[in-house]
Parts: structure tokens; sequence; C-alpha cells
């Protein structure tokens, strides 16, 4: 969508509103930027940062102890378990898990 974007900006000749309505002409299938969103777009391309870079967020020491301690003391624990008495979410849980080995089925 990117790539298209700044293409019919070329061909509206950097006009950002032309470029919008021509885009919602092009492409009415898809979802309709505004001329700040191709503008933002733009610019992040010449800079050279077509892609997001989302940092990854990891649980807190706590929270890691609190999954694998748990884990430890009783084995037969699930995801969900843990979700409903500690408050920390099943995803959350499974990527601590993976990060220590631990396999399910095989704790």
């Amino acid at each position: 969508e990117i790539v298209d974007m700044i293409r019919i900006l070329g061909e509206a000749r950097n006009n950002y509103s032309a470029a919008e309505r021509l885009y919602a002409e092009r492409f009415p299938d898809r979802r309709h930027p505004d001329r700040k969103v191709i503008k933002r777009s733009c610019d992040r391309a010449e800079q050279g940062f077509l892609r997001r870079n989302r940092r990854k967020l990891s649980p807190d020491e706590v929270t890691s102890l609190t999954i694998i301690g748990t884990v430890a003391l009783n084995p037969q624990i699930s995801t969900r378990q843990i979700e409903r008495q500690y408050g920390i979410s099943k995803s959350t849980a499974n990527r601590v898990l993976k990060l220590n080995k631990f396999q399910p089925y095989h704790i």
C-alpha cells in the first residue's frame, strides 16, 4: 500500500490532496488514507523507515520468577490457571515458559 501511495503521489505531482482523491478512485476496496497519512508515509520512505520498529516488551523479573516458580512447584498447572491466580496473561506466561526452555506437556 505504501508503494502505491508513493506512486500515486508522483502521478499527482506531489499534491497530497489530489493523491488522496486519486488513491480512493484507483483502490476503492482498500482503506483510503488522507493526505496526512500519505505525507507521513512518504517522509518515512525518504528516510528509509518503511517498516515499523516495534519494541518487543519482555515481562519484568518479578513476573518471570512468579511464573517459573509456580511451574516449578506445580508442574501440572496450566497457563490459564496462572492467568486466573496471578493476573498474568496466558500469552505472557507462554512466552516466559518458552524463553526458559519449558515446553508444554514436558515440564
